[in-house]
């Protein structure tokens, strides 16, 4: 089977994954909980909510409820857009085709602020 390998910085974490004969496979997921780091369209933590729907498509403005941004984000078929919102916590999800796989990026955030990001494969 394969092997994954957690490295960790000061607000950033990024999970390896290793063939079983210790082979490099790919980067399976990069989660960002520093300011300093920047992000899909110029997003770091710290970023407003209403600032970080603006780079996106989307059909209200702005978006204060959980709504499909763009495309079919009901059946996850990339790319889409999603925007969840429960309480003080929102997340916004970004889907893309990567050849076969589909890279997902979701921010969280608390309060209206971005407190973390992550990209997986």
């Amino acid at each position: 089977g394969e092997e994954l390998r957690i490295m960790q910085w000061d607000g950033v974490e990024v999970v390896f994954v290793y063939a079983a004969d210790g082979t490099f496979s790919r980067a399976d997921r990069v989660t960002v909980t520093m300011p300093g780091v920047e992000g899909p369209r110029g997003l770091r933590v710290g970023t407003r909510l209403s600032t970080a729907v603006q780079r996106f498509e989307h059909p209200e403005d702005p978006p204060v409820r959980s709504i499909s941004l763009y495309g079919d984000a009901a059946n996850q078929v990339p790319p889409y857009g999603r925007l969840d919102v429960e309480g003080a916590e929102a997340r916004l999800y970004y889907a893309v085709g990567q050849e076969d796989s589909t890279i997902l990026f979701n921010a969280l955030f608390l309060d209206g602020v971005l407190v973390e990001m992550s990209a997986s494969y």
